[in-house]
């Protein structure tokens, strides 16, 4: 059974305190034992999923990231079209067409 974090803590306290009161040779029960070991799989079994996950996202991030990338590129193309023609005249920054002196 995996327990919460507060009956985790209270386990753990629980058995500290006959520790330092000089019980060391007093056990914990196997039922204890058993839930604390259970409890520590479950969090392990989550922590490689949530790893797992994590990959993902990271590699959609980088796939996005690769796309505008792309993107980018392509605009920087373009925008160099632009300038080769003649008598217009574009903001390089927006892309928008200014007006062009005679």
């Amino acid at each position: 059974m995996r327990l919460s974090v507060d009956e985790v803590r209270k386990q753990h306290d629980g058995i500290k305190k006959l520790y330092e009161q000089g019980l060391r040779g007093a056990t914990a029960s196997v039922e204890q034992v058993l839930d604390l070991f259970d409890t520590i799989e479950s969090l392990q079994q989550e922590n490689e999923q949530l790893r797992a996950k994590l990959e993902d996202w990271k590699h959609e991030v980088q796939c996005h990231m690769d796309e505008v990338v792309a993107r980018d590129k392509e605009i920087e193309k373009l925008r160099g079209r632009l300038v080769e023609l003649p008598n217009v005249r574009f903001c390089p920054m927006c892309g928008k067409r200014l007006e062009v002196e005679p």
